[in-house]
């Protein structure tokens, strides 16, 4: 059991965190072009990158999962049987609390992202040389749609990352399955 425990561990850490190391790479490019204006008609489309990218890392913590314990089982690293599901169990709960941290580190590294856009956002306001009352009006909207901009992905990363650790948990029967499932590779031989 300890064989295939280290294995399977080892490889889920090096796959995972070269995995997470490219997405967070991309998602981080993709808020770079961010622009921020008071009707906030970005918004949706971040919307849709957070949940695009969660299912990455939903798709990727199950494919690997499901794809090591097949390969190190049909090698003959066997877990004790009965301990199948509290293993993976353990599995799914560490994945879902790893993809929830770098889901929330990624929330943090991207308000530097939306604060440079706001930046950018009062200095197109500035330059079009409005008149001041005008600009005071389009300043405090523009203000407001950033503030409310913020609470929005707040609470939309807080829901997503509530989702995506019920879809990984809810996978570690299909976890288990897929490793019971694999026969020895002796046995075809």
């Amino acid at each position: 059991m300890k064989r295939f425990s280290f294995k399977f561990i080892g490889s889920m850490l090096i796959s995972g965190f070269l995995t997470g190391v490219i997405l967070n790479v991309l998602f981080q490019f993709t808020f770079e072009e961010i622009r921020i204006d008071p009707e906030n008609k970005q918004l949706p489309l971040m919307l849709v990158v957070m949940v695009i990218f969660t299912s990455f890392y939903v798709f990727f913590a199950i494919f690997y999962a499901k794809l090591f314990a097949r390969y190190f089982k049909a090698r003959e690293f066997t877990l004790k049987y009965g301990r199948e599901f509290s293993f993976f169990r353990n599995y799914v709960i560490v994945a879902a609390a790893a993809i929830g941290a770098d889901l929330y580190y990624l929330y943090k590294k991207s308000l530097p992202f939306f604060a440079s856009a706001y930046e950018d956002a009062i200095m197109r306001i500035k330059i079009k040389s409005l008149y001041k009352d005008l600009e005071k009006k389009e300043l405090y909207e523009l203000e407001q749609s950033y503030e409310q901009l913020l609470d929005i992905i707040k609470i939309a990363a807080i829901v997503i990352i509530i989702i995506q650790a019920v879809a990984v948990i809810l996978c570690a029967k299909k976890i288990v399955r897929a490793y019971r499932e694999q026969k020895s590779i002796l046995l075809s031989l």
